[in-house]
Formats: structure tokens, sequence, C-alpha cells
């Protein structure tokens, strides 16, 4: 089958795709789509090359999430999905990025997971040149969509997606010309992280490789250590297995509070406490100060933690006083 895609001047095209309405199109003007009724095959004399929306696509690979096409918009830094509209009955392009416009920049790899990690969530990763990953964990059907910002020491240089893992290549500081193979996972208290094990219990222990000449913290037999020097590394204890790696620092900062109606629409207003609900979590910093089991009515600022110790953040509840 030859034709032509009917677009306007010099118009190359970046991707083809198969969506579910039929060949999706990705080129640097434009969105177009061959449509197909799902399980009919495109014959040439049903062939025809529609135009749907006029963004542009960037040179990164389209993703596939909740059966949704996503892909980089040329100009601009947005991720967009292709998707029917049923009121306009056409596809359209809605942006994924209106309320995080800074955290996409310039995009040059993506991937996506449905149920990643086995969690209950599809997961959209997208990388920036400057090796900064924005992190989509989306539900379209509840129009749920949480953008997160995930850096790492190094720069990411592509993304790829195995079943219902996504891996990373990437070079980190003292790699020189070469790269690594990362894996993103669950249950890691460190990143980059290293395991190892002894027959014997010992306090020596050699430095892995790929951890020589960074800054690392250990973790033996159940027990936080903290930062270790460089070179090999001698614990305050023997231990038959010894995790190591580079810590994870993460914050959570609340998106400032907005009604759209009702009364306390346009009115001055203030936080006066906030309910923070937790499970099986330890090492949790609330504007900086340890929580414990006990209220608070401090206004929050920003969720951390310390050390490599588990979060599990379940709920935030805002307690808002309006008016004068």
């Amino acid at each position: 089958i030859n034709v032509a895609t009917n677009a306007s001047g010099y118009d190359p095209i970046i991707h083809l795709k198969s969506g579910r309405r039929g060949l999706e199109i990705y080129t640097e003007g434009g969105e177009l789509m061959i449509p197909s009724p799902e399980g009919e095959a495109i014959t040439p004399k049903t062939i025809a090359v529609r135009s749907m929306t006029k963004y542009g696509s960037a040179n990164v690979q389209p993703s596939d999430l909740d059966g949704v096409t996503i892909f980089a918009q040329a100009e601009g830094g947005s991720i967009r999905q292709f998707v029917y509209d049923w009121e306009q009955e056409s596809m359209v392009a809605n942006s994924l990025v209106i309320r995080v416009p800074d955290l996409i920049r310039d995009p040059i790899a993506m991937a996506s997971a449905s149920d990643a990690f086995g969690l209950k969530l599809d997961l959209l990763c997208v990388a920036n040149s400057d090796g900064v990953i924005g992190a989509l964990c989306w539900n379209r059907d509840q129009q749920v969509a949480a953008w997160s910002e995930w850096t790492t020491t190094g720069s990411i240089l592509a993304l790829t997606t195995i079943g219902s893992d996504i891996l990373a290549v990437l070079r980190r500081a003292g790699d020189g010309p070469s790269f690594r193979i990362e894996r993103f996972t669950v249950g890691c208290r460190f990143d980059a992280e290293i395991t190892a094990t002894a027959v014997d219990p010992t306090d020596t222990w050699a430095r892995p490789l790929p951890l020589k000449h960074q800054a690392i913290q250990a973790w033996a037999d159940g027990r936080y250590i903290g930062e270790v020097p460089d070179g090999d590394i001698a614990l305050p204890i023997e231990a038959t297995s010894l995790t190591l790696g580079q810590a994870i620092d993460w914050r959570v900062q609340p998106m400032p509070i907005e009604f759209q109606q009702g009364t306390l629409a346009g009115k001055p207003r203030r936080i006066n406490r906030v309910t923070v609900k937790v499970r099986d979590t330890a090492g949790l910093l609330v504007s900086g100060r340890p929580v414990g089991p006990r209220r608070s009515d401090d206004a929050i600022d920003i969720l951390t933690r310390t050390g490599p110790f588990p979060v599990n953040l379940q709920a935030l509840v805002f307690h808002v006083a309006a008016g004068r």
C-alpha cells in the first residue's frame, strides 16, 4: 500500500503505532490516523489518512499506558495522551503536565508499565536531557494523575520496559565511557543498591566496584550503619549480610489547596491542622521535626525522612480556616 498522508509541506513521519482505533501516525507537525474498525485489517480499498491534532511529536518513542498512547510533543516539553473523545467524536491530544510544567523540560526517553512493581498502579517515566526523571502514577478511570521528580547521581540516557519492569541505561559519576543497566524496583533501602553475603560473620568487606569513589551508606544484618568512608568497609559489628548504596532523599510537598466553588471560594484561608495517616513507618519528619504516635496541630510544610527506613504514607487530611 502506498498512500500520501496529505501533510502540508515537509512533515517527516517520526513514529507509527498501532492503536485501538487504527494506525496512529506521529509527524513533526501533527498527529494523523488511518482508521480501522476493531478486528479488521487496513486494505487498499479502505485506507484513508485523517489529520487529528497539530501538536507534533518529538523523537521519543511513544508509550502505551492503559490502552492510551502517550507521546512527547515536538516543542514545549509537554507530554500528551492521544485518546478518543466521545463528545468531539475525534481523537484529541490532552496535556498531562498542566500542573507541573517545569517537570518535563527536554524529554529524551520514555517508558511505561501497567501494574508496575506488582502494585495496582500505572507508571510512566519520562527522562529529561539533564538526567532527571518525571514519574507519573496514573489511574485514568478515576482521573488521577500524580507526578513526582526522580533524581539520581549521574544521567539517565535511555528507558525501556520489560514486562512490568522499567529499566534505565545510565552513566554514574566515575563510570567514564561505561554504561550501566539498572532496574527500578520497590523495597530497596538505597539507590544503586548492592547486597553481599558471607558464610561467617565478618566486620571487613570489600567495596563493590560499581560503588567505588561514591558516597554510600550501609545496612548490616538489620542495623543501619550510616555513611561509610571510601575504600574497603570496616563495620562496627560482624555481619553475614551487607547492603550498600546511595542515600535516597525524598520529600512530599503538598500542592496549594484550591476551592473552585462553595462558601470558601475567594476567601483568605490558612492550614491550621493536618492529619498524617501512616502505617509501618519510621523516621518520618514533618517540617523537619520527628513525628511520633501523637496528634499535632502544626501546619504542614514538607514531609521528609531520616535514614533508610520505610514510610507508608496513606493519607493527608487538611483542616483549613477561612475568613479574616
